[in-house]
Parts: structure tokens; C-alpha cells; sequence
């Protein structure tokens, strides 16, 4: 047996495990599709116009040493205060519970709060009965330049 022969029936023996050790990098990920509705408002100013970012977070990911708060899994832009209603997929069996965050750009630079823009405020609420596939907020966004790991666990 020459060495190419040799060669190429380890090619040929080793290229079908190849193929089965790329399996786990194509899972389908299980999603729960939903609808959130509501109102959003600023408790100061009274802006009219503005961009409001709404993250969508796990309340907690892992088990034992390892759990820890607020994975964020979505994110959805609404181009104007007052009613909205935004579609959202989450991954089944990522994490357990639903964090809303809501936080108003008020100068559209997509960041909350720099030295030049301290008038952004925030607000998030933990949906406590969730999944259900309609869910109604209505969020005051009134925690001046707070990010959301400050917010949560919401104050009872």
C-alpha cells in the first residue's frame, strides 16, 4: 500500500466524524413567540418626542452557584412615547422569568446618559404571571440615568 492510498482512506474514514461533531453547531433554538402592549411615558419634562430602547431580559439564568440575574435575550426600538405594542421571541429554556427595561434616548445618540444628556430616564418591571402570549405594561420611565441592573429586583 503506497503512503497517498494510506493517507487517503484515513481522509475518508475521518471526514464522516467531522461531519457529526459540526451537528451541535446547527440546534434549532425552541422560541415562545409574544406580544407586548402597553403605554410609555417620562415622568419628567414631559418630552414629545424621543426614542425608547426595551430590553427583554431572563429575571435569572443557571442553577446553584452559577444563577445569576438579568440575561438579555431581545431588544426593540419604539420611535415615539404613548401606545405601543412590540412582538418578542423568547428562548425556551435559556432562562427562567421576564424583566422588561425601558429607557428613553432623549438626544437619539443610543446611549443612556453621557456628561452631555442627563435628562434620559428609566424604568422596568418583572412580569410576574408570564408566559402568556399578550402582555400589558404600562411603564413610567422616572429612574433618572439608571441602568438595569440597578433597578432589579424591582422595590416592593
Amino acid at each position: 500500500m503506497t503512503r497517498c492510498s494510506w493517507l487517503r482512506r484515513w481522509i475518508l474514514l475521518l471526514l464522516p466524524l467531522g461531519f457529526f461533531g459540526l451537528h451541535g453547531c446547527n440546534t434549532v433554538v425552541e422560541t415562545y413567540q409574544f406580544t407586548v402592549q402597553g403605554t410609555l411615558s417620562v415622568s419628567q419634562g414631559n418630552p414629545v418626542g424621543g426614542l425608547v430602547y426595551l430590553d427583554f431580559f431572563h429575571a435569572e439564568t443557571g442553577e446553584g452557584i452559577l444563577k445569576q440575574p438579568l440575561l438579555r435575550f431581545a431588544q426593540s426600538k419604539v420611535f415615539k412615547l404613548g401606545d405601543f405594542q412590540v412582538p418578542v421571541e423568547y428562548p425556551v429554556g435559556a432562562g427562567k422569568g421576564l424583566v422588561i427595561y425601558a429607557w428613553f434616548d432623549a438626544n437619539s445618540d443610543n446611549k443612556l446618559c453621557t456628561p452631555n444628556a442627563q435628562n434620559e430616564y428609566a424604568a422596568l418591571v418583572e412580569i410576574k404571571d408570564f408566559p402568556r402570549r399578550i402582555i400589558k405594561v404600562d411603564l413610567v420611565m422616572d429612574q433618572r440615568c439608571t441602568g438595569p441592573e440597578a433597578l432589579y429586583p424591582p422595590k416592593k
